[in-house]
């Protein structure tokens, strides 16, 4: 992940693999091509990095919200099919219903840096109050840290202590 010229706000980022070959192959077809089973793959490789790490578990596991609009031109939320088989994996409670994504914006991984920061600029919203202290977003490619940023800075103003970061696969790109 690179570096941004402001802190984050998350407190740690778990991102075991780099976004290549053949996990991020695996992570198209999952995505882009609506193969669900692939999930199972991407699951397992990250529950197994986790234990390996020793990873610190929170009480909740959060996926990252995607817009309905987004959902319904995928036909589903990949950070939930993926958050769904890490917290059977470890046991861990989920709930997808705590913070939405209030704004279309386009995808992030067509923007630079500082396009990026602008496009989420209030496009995050906790909903419902948060039942944890101590909670992970989950995501598949954590690329610059922004959406997780977002995510974060809205948990922490609703009054969670701690958010990790956990994706499958980290993705650097230039800033500009």
């Amino acid at each position: 992940m690179i570096c941004q010229k402001k802190p984050y706000i998350f407190d740690q980022c778990f991102a075991p693999f780099h976004y290549q070959a053949p996990l991020s192959n695996v992570i198209a077809q999952f995505k882009f091509n609506a193969q669900l089973h692939q999930v199972r793959t991407l699951s397992h490789c990250f529950s197994a990095a986790a234990r390996d790490y020793d990873l610190p578990l929170p009480e909740l596991l959060i996926p990252v919200p995607a817009h309905p609009r987004r959902v319904w031109q995928r036909g589903f939320n990949q950070s939930i099919e993926l958050t769904r088989f890490i917290a059977k994996a470890f046991g861990l409670p989920w709930r997808s219903n705590i913070i939405i994504r209030n704004k279309y914006t386009p995808p992030q991984n067509k923007l630079k840096q500082q396009q990026r920061l602008r496009n989420l600029r209030d496009a995050f919203t906790v909903v419902r109050p948060c039942p944890a202290q101590h909670v992970a977003i989950v995501d598949d490619v954590v690329t610059t840290g922004t959406t997780a940023n977002a995510i974060a800075q809205v948990l922490k103003q609703a009054g969670v202590k701690r958010v990790d970061v956990w994706g499958v696969c980290e993705s650097v790109i230039k800033s500009s």
